[in-house]
């Protein structure tokens, strides 16, 4: 009927009456409900209705009152819920298939997204008590400018652990190679470069947590001895080391030193900021009394009980006072300040100077946790969905159930059961296909997950939980809407669905269609910035650009090489530099004339190349004259900088401008002046504008340009490492492309780019899949209509049209909402960037286009079958 009782006081009656006695009570209420409409009118029959729902407010008619009334105990019943779920997933055969492999692949992507945000968040738990460890770090204030950095000076660390008892150990690492990070180990005929070998303390056995294979803990104690990590001892052994009785007297040589074992650790886990594969003693190499080169990683283990706050403030007053940190500050006219940080923030909450490894990035947890929701919802809303559309097919059988006796509570126990085992079908399924996204996963992300982490006692809960409420929250919905039904118009057929709930599963299917095309607009953004990044012009050649790698035990050897390679056939020029793009940022602090003449200190980026460094890459130099290397001068007291360098000294406003302008303390303690000016470029980041960079001249350094013509690359890098073998004594060759190392230099960007490229498209098949399904009983709930209307004329199109318009425009609609708000969370991305791509119309146009053709797509053949099936039939159809 057009007019209802008050809604509220139906509500409160069916909340206080006992289950037993609502349904023939509340059925009572509203039959004398609508005959008082009929002769009094709807005001006077809803102003009764609320007196005899308090009438009704009786001891014996309350909930909480027992009652002889017996139910079958839910034990009894769980059997046949279980039964009856399995004949209905039997009968509804597509909706079955849909809805589990929607939610199987929507669970899959969210569990390794959920296990890369645990992997990150374990980051350095491995350590025991990893709430006691600190590193030491260091930060330095030049003329308002601050730079910090995660090493520091030597001695600083061995005054803190002899001044502060809280400290209970301190150990320090630096790398062996201070310059490429590049060592070359030997072991009879077998000869290979190695990364990350440090220098360290014998303590550090003590604050980080090593478990030994062979040897001890006291290994370091002696100058002439290495630890190595598993995977080193494999190489350089192989996989049977630990069957060598002689495995701990054994010599090998890193970068000719020779060095005896004296043990093997397990490899540090993966999820650890630091990676040593070597560790030599301290002793002999490492020196104490550096005050003023920050390049001891220094980490303490404080006693029980320790307030971080009160040894931060007792750090803080020691450094005030001491006189060795006082000389070192007035020499760099700076300010000087150390402070702690808990190990286990490391990984996420440090960006300084000459990290250990590259930082985690915390809005990438957030983004991939937001993007497991979205997989989760969206499946989620399928199953929904398809529920709802589906329950046209079980109202009889839900008829008859209450008619016999079933309660409303049982009804909605039967449709969550149902629920909860098709959602857990789906996650043995999701499971499948975490295995199998794996592999892609890691590539994509250069990440290493792998199925041992469902060993891991918080995943595995945290797993279960979320498919635990997710068959929960998607059976919730379905579940309390088909127990409300009343039993007389399911019999009577008056039921379809209704508008109310049509309207629901529109605004779900709409809000699935805005969530992929949010997705698909910072897609197309994310894809034309890196696009953008790769064809901006930077001032200087970056193709056909190869960067070997010099070990420091062969720079001797350099110019010989750099000849040696300049006859070499398709080379056309070679040059020295100490940077890499993206392997440091070079900086130092030295004085600086500014404009007035004063000398002030200054914290500026930096690079040592040899005469011929410009020419290799086509930088300009606008204002003076290049490096004269027959000039003895340039080598200690001339200096060339940029554009940057003239506009942030103040240079170009006076009439002397830059040339004679004087530089101290930065080409190795010399003083000098600049001789030239080069053209600005981006050899760094353009996520940053472009900074001031003084440049001095050297012969060596740790990496060598190599410029080639491009032509069949594959030879060409074999002819060049033939050359270079034949120089450093047949040793192996380390090298990198220009262009290449400098898109690296925007890699977390990338590894975002491709986990959005591939969560856009399992959530557009996730989206289409439900749709797929839901047009499906669309189609079936309205054939006899497709029939009446081909019989009276209608053509294939009208029908299409008719039955795929409003879809359409719920998917408009949804574009709608979707595009501004994903312009929007772009635009604020691309803030990061100092040079970025503008947003285009076109994408806009896309996620339209995009959207509404799949979606097309996907009720297209439910429709078209339709359509085409013989209108007798179809009118035959019930």
């Amino acid at each position: 009927m057009k007019h209802k009782p008050p809604v509220w006081a139906d509500r409160f009656f069916a909340w206080f009456c006992a289950p037993h006695l609502l349904h023939d009570l509340q059925g009572d209420l509203h039959e004398r409900f609508y005959e008082r409409v009929r002769d009094y009118g709807v005001r006077s029959a809803r102003f009764q209705f609320v007196l005899d729902v308090f009438s009704f407010f009786r001891p014996y008619i309350l909930r909480r009152r027992k009652h002889g009334f017996s139910q079958t105990p839910f034990r009894m019943l769980f059997g046949h819920y279980l039964k009856s779920a399995f004949r209905s997933m039997k009968r509804d055969k597509q909706f079955l298939v849909v809805n589990t492999f929607g939610l199987a692949l929507g669970i899959g992507c969210s569990l390794l997204l959920i296990a890369y945000v645990y992997t990150e968040l374990s980051y350095d738990r491995y350590v025991d008590d990893p709430s006691s460890v600190y590193r030491i770090s260091c930060s330095t204030v030049i003329d308002t400018k601050e730079t910090q950095f995660a090493p520091i000076p030597p001695a600083i660390g061995l005054a803190l652990k002899e001044a502060l008892p809280e400290i209970k150990d301190m150990a320090r690492f630096m790398t062996w190679s201070y310059t490429t990070g590049n060592s070359s180990v030997t072991y009879q005929d077998k000869s290979f470069y190695q990364q990350n070998i440090f220098i360290a303390d014998s303590t550090i056995f003590k604050v980080i947590t090593f478990r030994f294979l062979a040897g001890n803990a006291a290994a370091l104690r002696q100058p002439d001895r290495v630890v190595l990590s598993h995977t080193l001892a494999t190489k350089i052994f192989g996989p049977d080391y630990l069957e060598r009785r002689d495995l701990l007297q054994t010599v090998i040589r890193i970068d000719k030193q020779e060095l005896a074992v004296g043990g093997v650790v397990k490899d540090i886990p993966y999820s650890s900021h630091w990676h040593p594969e070597a560790l030599v003693g301290w002793q002999g190499r490492g020196n104490d009394n550096v005050w003023d080169d920050s390049h001891a990683y220094t980490y303490i283990r404080v006693n029980p009980g320790t307030d971080p706050q009160v040894l931060q403030k007792r750090i803080t007053d020691f450094i005030a006072a001491n006189e060795n940190i006082k000389k070192v500050a007035e020499a760099f006219g700076a300010k000087v300040a150390v402070f702690l940080q808990p190990l286990t923030d490391i990984h996420h909450h440090s960006d300084k100077m000459y990290e250990l490894s590259p930082g985690g990035s915390v809005g990438y947890m957030y983004a991939f946790s937001v993007l497991a929701l979205f997989f989760l919802f969206s499946s989620g809303i399928n199953y929904t969905n398809l529920a709802i559309a589906a329950s046209a097919h079980r109202f009889k059988e839900i008829g008859v159930r209450k008619v016999i006796g079933a309660l409303r509570h049982q009804i909605q126990k039967q449709f969550m059961i149902e629920a909860v085992l098709i959602t857990f079908i789906a996650a043995a399924i999701g499971v499948g296909i975490f295995y199998l996204l794996i592999p892609r996963f890691n590539t994509l992300m250069e990440y290493k997950l792998d199925m041992s982490i469902f060993r891991q006692r918080e995943f595995l809960m945290t797993a279960t939980g979320v498919v635990l409420v997710l068959s929960l929250l998607s059976g919730f919905y379905p579940a309390f809407y088909l127990s409300w039904i009343n039993p007389i118009q399911i019999l009577k057929s008056k039921l379809s669905g209704g508008p109310g709930k049509a309207h629901f599963r529109k605004t779900l299917l709409m809000t699935q269609f805005a969530i992929s095309a949010i997705m698909i607009v910072a897609v197309l953004v994310v894809s034309a910035q890196m696009r953008y990044l790769s064809q901006k012009d930077l001032g200087f050649s970056k193709e056909n650009v190869m960067i070997i790698t010099i070990p420091d035990a062969y720079m001797k050897d350099l110019l010989v090489l750099k000849e040696k390679l300049l006859v070499v056939t398709g080379v056309s020029g070679a040059a020295v530099c100490d940077y890499v793009p993206g392997y440091s940022d070079m900086v130092d602090e030295h004085y600086v004339e500014r404009a007035n003449g004063e000398m002030k200190s200054s914290t500026v980026s930096r690079l040592h190349f040899d005469k011929d460094y410009l020419r290799v890459l086509g930088l300009e130099v606008i204002q003076g004259r290049n490096f004269d290397p027959t000039n003895e001068a340039d080598y200690k007291a001339a200096y060339l900088v940029n554009e940057a360098a003239v506009k942030a000294y103040g240079w170009d406003k006076t009439p002397q401008g830059p040339l004679g302008r004087k530089i101290e303390g930065f080409n190795y303690g010399k003083k000098g002046q600049v001789i030239g000016v080069v053209k600005d470029v981006n050899l760094f980041s353009l996520k940053q504008k472009v900074a001031p960079l003084v440049m001095g001249l050297t012969p060596y350094a740790s990496f060598l340009y190599v410029k080639t013509d491009g032509e069949h690359p594959t030879e060409m890098v074999s002819r060049i490492e033939q050359t270079y073998k034949a120089v450093m004594s047949n040793e192996p060759m380390t090298y990198q492309f220009l262009d290449e190392r400098l898109m690296r230099l925007y890699e977390s960007d990338q590894k975002m780019n491709a986990a959005l490229v591939s969560g856009s498209q399992v959530l557009i098949f996730i989206s289409c899949l439900g749709l797929f399904g839901l047009s499906a009983f669309m189609v079936t709930q309205r054939t006899k209509e497709i029939g009446v209307r081909k019989v009276l004329g209608a053509s294939l199109r009208e029908i299409m049209v008719l039955l795929t318009r409003d879809y359409v425009r719920l998917i408009f609609m949804a574009n709608l909402v979707a595009i501004p708000l994903g312009y929007l969370l772009m635009q604020q991305w691309l803030k990061s960037y100092a040079y970025r791509v503008d947003l285009s119309w076109w994408m806009a146009l896309v996620p339209v286009s995009l959207t509404v053709l799949l979606a097309l797509l996907s009720i297209s053949f439910q429709v078209a079958r339709a359509s085409r099936a013989n209108p007798v039939r179809t009118l035959r159809y019930e």
